[in-house]
């Protein structure tokens, strides 16, 4: 199953999760369906409130473009851009992976649209660790930036973060697996807004509604075809 988010202020808030904060790699991964893009940019994922407090971010632009960041406290906060679009009404598993050792902006910050590597456009230089931000993380939308240009019209499922980096293999087998199999500094795990990782982040769901999900099924551990 998904939670279906409106555009105009459904979110589903996980807390403040520390484990996030101040760490030199992270990987977070969703399953998305977009059913129209944001007026400016919407935040499908992000652990922030604004630009300049961003932890990390996952945001799709008006053009259907995938947006990532790292936030390093300043308003422009650096990122990177996949050109796409990702399209709409068709469902994409998204995966951000930050390893802050990186040499450049492209080995300290990656995409992954089902699977795949993607290549970005950065602009600003990718931080060596995330930020340490107070704010929650949130599917659907970002802290106190609830309009209908910056909130997910579409569905989510399937959030999972750990505290490093995924490699392109250990991602694929996450794709299509009903529960997180690589359980090693694993932060949170929810299908929906329960958080099966064991560290109690259950999400807080604010007016999203129960949907069909991606093609694959938390029940009997099977992947739907």
């Amino acid at each position: 199953m998904a939670l279906d988010y409106d555009g105009v202020d459904d979110r589903t808030s996980f807390g403040d999760i520390a484990a996030l904060d101040s760490v030199a790699a992270l990987t977070a991964m969703i399953w998305l369906s977009v059913d129209t893009y944001g007026g400016v940019d919407s935040y499908p994922l992000v652990k922030g409130n604004t630009d300049n407090t961003d932890n990390f971010l996952v945001g799709i632009n008006s053009a259907g473009q995938v947006v990532v960041t790292v936030g390093d406290g300043t308003a422009g906060r650096p990122k990177g851009t996949w050109t796409g679009p990702i399209g709409t009404t068709t469902w994409k598993h998204l995966t951000i992976v930050f390893n802050g050792g990186g040499a450049a902006n492209a080995d300290r910050l990656k995409l992954y649209i089902d699977g795949a590597n993607q290549a970005l456009s950065f602009s600003g230089t990718i931080p060596a660790t995330t930020q340490a931000s107070a704010h929650q993380l949130r599917v659907g939308g970002r802290g106190t930036d609830v309009t209908a240009s910056s909130c997910l019209n579409g569905q989510a499922a399937f959030l999972r973060a750990w505290s490093a980096a995924l490699s392109a293999t250990e991602i694929e087998t996450e794709r299509w697996s009903t529960l997180a199999a690589r359980t090693s500094n694993l932060v949170i795990d929810a299908e929906e807004e329960i958080d099966y990782s064991g560290n109690g982040h259950t999400g807080t769901v604010s007016g999203a509604l129960v949907a069909a999900g991606p093609p694959v099924a938390r029940l009997a551990g099977s992947i739907l075809v």
